[in-house]
C-alpha cells in the first residue's frame, strides 16, 4: 500500500500510517502536539493507534485543507482512496493530483478504480472502467478546471505553519 498527504501544489509520500505524520508533524496540518495528546485521551487510546481519536484527528487535518490519498495494490489493478474536506473548493487539487498520477508519473492507470470520498459523506464518487465511468471520465470533466502543478517533496518543511 502506499499512501500521500497532500496541500497546496506539494505531495509527500507517507513513512509510516497517515497519522504518524500528522503526530510527527502537527503544525503543518494545522494542529498542535496538545490537541492530539487531548484527543487520544478523550477517547482513552493509546497515541497513534488507529481509533476514534485517529480519526477526529484526520478529519481536522482535511478540514485544515489537506487531502489523504491511499493506494490498495490489487492483481487486477489499483484501488485509490482520496479523502478531503469540500469537492467544491477542492477540485482544482484533486485533478491535479489525478493528472499527476495518471498523466505524469504513470502511477495510476486509466482502469484503475479511484474513490472520491469526502470526510462527511458528502461527496462518496467511484470511477471504475469496468462500470463505464473511468478516471478519464472525471478528467473530461473537470477540462475547464486550472491545471495545478504538483510536485513531490521529502519534507513538511514546504508547508505554511
Amino acid at each position: 500500500m502506499s499512501a500521500y498527504w497532500y496541500k497546496n501544489g506539494k505531495l509527500i509520500s507517507t513513512t509510516g500510517l497517515h497519522i504518524s505524520e500528522i503526530i510527527g508533524n502537527p503544525e503543518a496540518f494545522g494542529l498542535t502536539k496538545k490537541y492530539i495528546e487531548d484527543t487520544y485521551k478523550k477517547y482513552d487510546e493509546r497515541m497513534g493507534i488507529e481509533g476514534k481519536a485517529r480519526e477526529e484527528i484526520m478529519i481536522e487535518a482535511m478540514k485544515n485543507g489537506w487531502i489523504r490519498i491511499r493506494i490498495n495494490r490489487t492483481r487486477s489493478g489499483n484501488n485509490w482512496v482520496i479523502q478531503f474536506a469540500d469537492f467544491n473548493k477542492q477540485k482544482k487539487d484533486l485533478k491535479g493530483l489525478i493528472e499527476y498520477f495518471l498523466l505524469d508519473k504513470k502511477e495510476m492507470k486509466k482502469y484503475d478504480i479511484v474513490h472520491f470520498l469526502s470526510y462527511d459523506g458528502k461527496t462518496d464518487e467511484e470511477y471504475d472502467d469496468y462500470y463505464g465511468k473511468g478516471i478519464m471520465t472525471f478528467l473530461e470533466a473537470l477540462k475547464k478546471v486550472e491545471k495545478v502543478i504538483v510536485e513531490e517533496v521529502r519534507q513538511y518543511k514546504y508547508f505554511d505553519y
